[in-house]
């Protein structure tokens, strides 16, 4: 077995080593514990511990001393009347199940032991040779894009940030690519993954902040003065030197101001060591650099968390806003976002902005500022410029750049994608799926969602408006249509089913377009008093 303390490094760093090597003598006397007179236990090094356990009967025995070896390490340990908490990774091999040799099972305990800590730490793994191929190939990853660093096969391309309201580009975004000599330029996906446990994640992160203050000077010189963000990751956060690496690199390039640097971190990085995040982000808001949250929504934070990481922006994570016009439930968790960052006082940004409509969303929920292949797909360095000089915002943005959307009228957006979902589950029953829709959400045009909105808060919001009264007739068409496409294709008359399709989609388009005429109307109307003084609101 191979033993890592997890967050020991934090530890030693904050209380300073003497305090540390007491609580490596402490669970050592735990692991002492454990060992039987044909055991051995020993420190490899640093806070890494190896065991060797001999003539053990069954797995079932070998699961409950892992099962010990990680409650010992977890209990606290007390020192100068003060409580310290670590947990355990623990990696196993079992011989002669891995019939090898006495440094390779040492190696293989080490690999279970990191495959225990990307699971989340505080548990035990088992080796498997299919892991050990893994982990091999890993290695071999490892080692090129060390040599690929070296020899400056890496690169940086940027993708703008604007507001979609006044049509500015606000940022840029700096993102890895690995001009790869075989396979090409390859996108960090396919290697960073690899690479974000290992420390050569933190040569790399510092070579990307140098880079990019680089061509920050670059383009300061050259009359462009744009922020941008760079990606930070965990382990590069929480090393103990990150501020003063980001210092001197500063140093670096005197002449980039320090504002036009942001550095973007995971929210799940972040709740790693909530207190270390803290102060690193203080630490650099004093040389003048920013955070944001990248991908926020997908860490489970707190709301006590918004309140402890204070970075300026959140960034809404792609995967949310992608469905954002299909989805009803993603709709309801961008909005949930904008509100909370309006509530916490940040800035936020929508990542993943692919249409039009997308952006018009956004903006009718808050949310002002965005990126994504819709605006630009990420660049060289070199087509910076002329594509700033020459960035023209989408119409339609123009459309609702001087209009303001009330919370309140929320609903009313989330009803016209519960209409686009209804149509849906119709489209897919005649593709040969399952018909999603209840007898009364298909039949009766008040028991769909869309006509659960509109005979209550629809009605008594927008009741007196005529656009909102003009949707009445085409939804209670698009009832008629719907069972009558069921039953076709229930019968087998798939022809006259699909011509009634084109039928429903026709409606639908109508309820759109009804619905966006309503909504200006709304957005209009809010931001004229008389518009309230008159008691329509």
């Amino acid at each position: 077995m191979l033993l890592d303390l997890d967050g020991f490094k934090n530890l030693n760093d904050r209380y300073g080593h003497a305090l540390g090597d007491r609580v490596l003598v402490a669970i050592a006397q735990r692991l002492k514990q454990v060992a039987r007179g044909s055991d051995v236990v020993a420190r490899l090094g640093g806070d890494e511990f190896a065991l060797l356990l001999r003539g053990l009967p069954h797995m079932d025995k070998v699961e409950r001393l892992a099962e010990r070896i990680l409650s010992l390490t977890s209990a606290p340990c007390e020192i100068d009347g003060k409580r310290y908490e670590l947990t355990g990774s623990l990696g196993i091999t079992l011989f002669p199940l891995d019939s090898a040799d006495p440094d390779t099972l040492l190696r293989h305990a080490d690999q279970a032991m990191y495959q225990a800590k990307e699971g989340g730490r505080n548990r035990y793994h088992l080796f498997d040779a299919e892991q050990d191929q893994q982990a091999q190939t890993r290695r071999q990853l490892l080692d090129r894009l060390a040599t690929g660093l070296a020899a400056d096969e890496l690169v940086l391309y940027y993708q703008p940030k604007v507001n979609l309201r006044t049509g500015q580009v606000i940022g840029l975004e700096a993102l890895l690519r690995w001009r790869h000599p075989e396979q090409g330029l390859l996108l960090p996906g396919s290697f960073l993954p690899h690479v974000e446990h290992h420390d050569l994640i933190v040569e790399i992160g510092e070579w990307v902040a140098r880079q990019a203050l680089a061509q920050l000077s670059t383009w300061n010189k050259a009359g462009l003065a744009v922020p941008v963000s760079i990606n930070v990751a965990a382990r590069q956060l929480l090393q103990g030197d990150f501020v003063d690496c980001m210092r001197h690199c500063l140093e670096d390039f005197p002449g980039v101001p320090p504002g036009l640097l942001e550095i973007e971190i995971l929210e799940s990085a972040a709740l790693e060591n909530t207190r270390h995040v803290r102060g690193v982000i203080e630490a650099c808001w004093s040389m003048g650099v920013s955070f944001s949250l990248d991908d926020f929504g997908t860490g489970y934070a707190s709301l006590s968390y918004l309140r402890d990481i204070p970075a300026e922006t959140l960034k809404i994570d792609q995967s949310f806003v992608r469905d954002v016009l299909e989805d009803s439930d993603d709709l309801t968790l961008v909005e949930g976002i904008i509100g909370l960052a309006t509530a916490f006082r940040r800035t936020v940004v929508a990542e993943g902005v692919e249409t039009p409509e997308q952006g018009v969303l956004l903006m009718r929920l808050g949310c002002d500022i965005a990126q994504g292949y819709g605006i630009a797909r990420p660049m060289p360095a070199a087509d910076i410029p002329a594509w700033v000089a020459a960035y023209q915002p989408d119409p339609q943005w123009a459309l609702w750049a001087d209009t303001h959307w009330e919370m309140s009228d929320f609903p009313l957006l989330v009803a016209q994608y519960d209409h686009i979902k209804w149509v849906r589950r119709i489209l897919l029953y005649m593709d040969g799926a399952a018909l999603q829709l209840s007898p009364g959400e298909l039949c009766d045009h008040h028991q769909c969602r869309f006509g659960h909105w509109y005979y209550s808060h629809g009605r008594r919001r927008y009741g007196h408006l005529l656009e909102f009264q003009e949707l009445e007739p085409i939804h209670i068409a698009v009832h008629q249509l719907g069972p009558s496409i069921v039953e076709l294709r229930k019968s087998g008359n798939q022809e006259r089913a699909r011509e009634q399709v084109h039928e429903l989609l026709a409606l639908k388009d109508q309820i759109l377009e009804k619905l966006g005429a309503l909504q200006h109307c709304v957005a209009t109307a809010v931001t004229e008093p008389a518009f309230f003084q008159a008691g329509l609101f």
